[in-house]
């Protein structure tokens, strides 16, 4: 009996011990997380503070141009101090804008902050970016070099016109339009564009489909 009291008090000691150590390394994984979380954001408790407040959040996609150099602020009212200077034309992102303050929360390089909205011009989302978005951009494989038309092939025209392509996750051109060249070259350019192949553009390892600017050169 003595015994498997001993073998009992054992494994309880011992499991107490575990559920110990597993608490600390919870608590220690949860605080560097929040020190990463801190170091990574590069805001002051003030600022925080407000953030929390009024339930601004870290990012949003959305940004502005700043026209007149003016001071990136840790809140507002007499009692807020300033985090930076901000430069005309510096691009800052949007978090959120605050009627009632009509100071707009922003994200400066690593600093966050408050300035005012007559300082920042917002920047109109490009939804073709978006909706193409890709960290690899397309690789052409395939030239085309088309012939100069009959009727200005003695002519002094460039030969060398722009082309800017949709590719499809295949490499194929699925879109196609003449940015750039001489008008007399654009309808043989379009017809032969669909010749020309890609690697196609990656997002994130995944092939999708992209934008991309294509020069073809013409030959007589």
């Amino acid at each position: 009996m003595k015994k498997l009291l001993l073998i009992v008090s054992t494994l309880v000691i011992s499991m107490l011990g575990m559920s110990q150590n597993t608490d600390t390394a919870l608590l220690s994984e949860s605080k560097t997380e929040a020190i990463k979380s801190a170091s990574d954001a590069d805001m002051t408790s003030e600022i925080n503070k407000v953030f929390t407040q009024y339930s601004i959040q870290y990012s949003s996609g959305k940004y502005g141009r700043i026209v007149n150099t003016t001071s990136l602020q840790s809140g507002f009212g007499k009692n807020s101090t300033s985090v930076k200077s901000i430069v005309s034309g510096e691009k800052v992102e949007l978090l959120k804008f605050i009627p009632d303050e009509q100071v707009w929360a922003v994200k400066s390089g690593n600093k966050y902050g408050f300035v005012p909205i007559s300082s920042v011009m917002k920047l109109k989302t490009n939804t073709e970016l978006e909706k193409y978005k890709h960290d690899v951009s397309p690789k052409l494989i395939k030239e085309i070099a088309p012939r100069l038309p009959k009727t200005v092939r003695n002519s002094e025209i460039s030969k060398k016109v722009m082309l800017k392509v949709l590719v499809n996750k295949k490499g194929k051109v699925e879109e196609v339009k003449f940015l750039k060249g001489a008008p007399e070259l654009k309808d043989e350019v379009l017809r032969q564009a669909k010749k020309l192949r890609f690697k196609p553009a990656q997002y994130r390892g995944e092939n999708v489909a992209a934008w991309t600017k294509v020069p073809v050169q013409f030959v007589d």
